[in-house]
This record gives structure tokens, sequence and C-alpha cells, in this order.
């Protein structure tokens, strides 16, 4: 069994509900991107490619257990939004709404027995893969 971490990837739809398509959507509109809080939570974002290699590794395999597949590298939100102003070549505006009760301060998997059983871990970085992903959207 797969427990599979925020991915994202090219034809997500925007409204979906995570970060990122949303923020893909926004910037393309000329909007501001809209963050809960202040943006200093983390969160861990894994490229779909990096994801389905950790799939077919995982299905390969003998292991009858779940197995976190994700990124566990952590970027803040306003890491995020440098890296999306960086891509589209301008400051994107925040919009800061109240923080969610429930919104967790940290959201990074363990994958410690993906890389030991499976030998698999992300190679994409966050960058590498926004760029992809901007590209086939063609949001840039």
């Amino acid at each position: 069994m797969a427990r599979i971490f925020n991915s994202y990837g090219p034809r997500m739809r925007s409204n979906d509900g995570r970060i990122i398509p949303q923020w893909m959507y926004q910037a393309q509109q000329g909007e501001a991107l809209t963050v809960h809080g202040t943006g200093k939570q983390t969160r861990s974002f894994c490229y779909i490619d990096d994801l389905i290699l950790g799939i077919l590794a995982l299905l390969e395999s003998s292991l009858h257990q779940p197995i976190n597949l994700g990124n566990p590298q952590e970027s803040s939100l306003l890491e995020l939004h440098a890296i999306f102003s960086k891509l589209f070549q301008r400051n994107l505006p925040l919009h800061h709404l109240p923080e969610r009760p429930d919104d967790p301060k940290r959201r990074c998997p363990d994958i410690t027995q993906a890389r030991e059983k499976l030998s698999w871990s992300p190679s994409i970085s966050l960058e590498q893969g926004l760029t992809l992903t901007f590209k086939s959207n063609d949001a840039m």
C-alpha cells in the first residue's frame, strides 16, 4: 500500500484544493496568491514522475506494508512563493487570509522505509518540477 504525500504535475485542476494548481491559476489570472496564515508553515511536494517511479518500485517489490511515498524536502509557503515569482519572472503579490485552525505547521513524509526497502527517493527538485509543470500548462 502506497501512502502518497502531496504530489503535483501537469494538468492539475485549479480548483482541486491544492496550493500549486491554485497558485498557478491565480498567477495566470494576474491575481494575488492566497496563503492562509503567515506562509511560514512548511509543505513537501513530490513531482509526479518521481511518485510514479516510487509506485512502480513498490509494485515490483514483495512488500505488504504501507510505504510513504513523497518528497521529504520541506519548503515554507514563502519559499514556494519565491520560486513562483522567479518562474513567472515577476514579484507575485501574496494575499494573506486568517490561519486555518486545523492547518498543520509542518507536513513532511518519512520515506526511510522507501529508501531502505525500495531503494527509492525523489530526485526532481521543487523548482525543476514546477518548471516542467508550468511549461506543460503554458503558464509562462
